[in-house]
């Protein structure tokens, strides 16, 4: 069993080798993955809503999407020592199993509720089990599918370029973009959920700004506190009344906040090697204390 100095060391070593398959010169940099997830996620929910994707096809496309990312990556790593694996993919195959057993359940609970009882999309789940090939033959999804395996393509041979030539923990981009698409499928059940979250949250910094202001005694930080649950009830009633319109902002929402967890890597990865290096400084200088 690794001691706490040795886990420390190991932490520090991945957040290292993720700072440096995603360098961040200058945080502008991250405004074009983020433009570029952006200008996908858009593009997604208009085809939604002018009817040329279903939200089944939508959710499907996610699960393909995840499946296919996570593939590639188990490939990746097949010629990588487990020494250079980053920690969090090396779970077991029998906790892997357990948590894909529960994800399944959970979702097929989930989303038998929203799409088959809300939405109304029992006919496409149908058609789907009848004939596989056949609805994704007439289905449009082939185009996004085309375009994330060729980026994950892309992906995986400049994560494996890098690693050959920098050595140190091996950062698979296709699983951590598996992983989003993952989190998508959890956040995208509750499709109402991270627009008022994201609401939640703005109306919360504009109380405390104004707050900061104003002065604690000021009355108008309380008078924002109504306007914040009008937006959050008004938000969810139109999207409750937009249908299937509604269902594409609120997924693809959840599918942008969950991509942006990829986007904003350098940048967390920064912060967290900097908290790393400190924490692994403050238990070498307890460790030569006297007892």
């Amino acid at each position: 069993m690794a001691t706490d100095p040795q886990q420390a060391e190991r932490e520090l070593a991945e957040w290292k080798a993720l700072t440096s398959r995603y360098p961040l010169a200058h945080p502008a940099a991250l405004a074009m993955p983020l433009l570029s997830a952006l200008a996908a996620n858009g593009t997604l929910c208009w085809l939604v809503s002018i009817r040329a994707l279903s939200p089944f096809e939508l959710v499907l496309l996610v699960a393909i999407e995840s499946i296919l990312y996570l593939l590639i990556a188990w490939l990746q790593h097949l010629p990588v020592p487990k020494s250079a694996h980053l920690k969090h993919q090396s779970m077991s195959w029998g906790a892997r199993l357990g948590m894909s057993l529960f994800a399944l359940i959970w979702l097929g609970c989930v989303y038998g509720m929203v799409l088959l009882v809300w939405l109304g999309q029992l006919g496409e789940a149908k058609a789907l089990i009848a004939d596989p090939i056949g609805f994704l033959g007439r289905s449009n999804i082939w185009i996004p599918l085309a375009i994330a395996v060729a980026g994950a393509s892309v992906d995986a041979a400049l994560d494996w370029r890098h690693w050959r030539r920098h050595g140190g923990a091996f950062v698979s981009t296709p699983a951590m973009t598996g992983a989003a698409r993952w989190l998508t499928l959890f956040l995208g059940g509750f499709p109402f959920l991270m627009p008022m979250f994201l609401i939640l949250i703005a109306i919360n910094q504009l109380i405390e700004f104004v707050q900061k202001h104003t002065g604690k005694d000021s009355l108008w930080p309380m008078l924002l506190v109504p306007v914040m649950m009008l937006s959050v009830f008004g938000t969810m009633g139109w999207l409750l009344s937009a249908g299937v319109s509604g269902f594409a902002i609120g997924y693809v929402v959840a599918k942008l906040a969950s991509e942006c967890l990829i986007v904003f890597t350098p940048w967390i990865g920064k912060i967290a090697q900097k908290e790393a290096a400190e924490g692994g400084a403050k238990k070498g200088r307890k460790g030569v204390l006297p007892g």
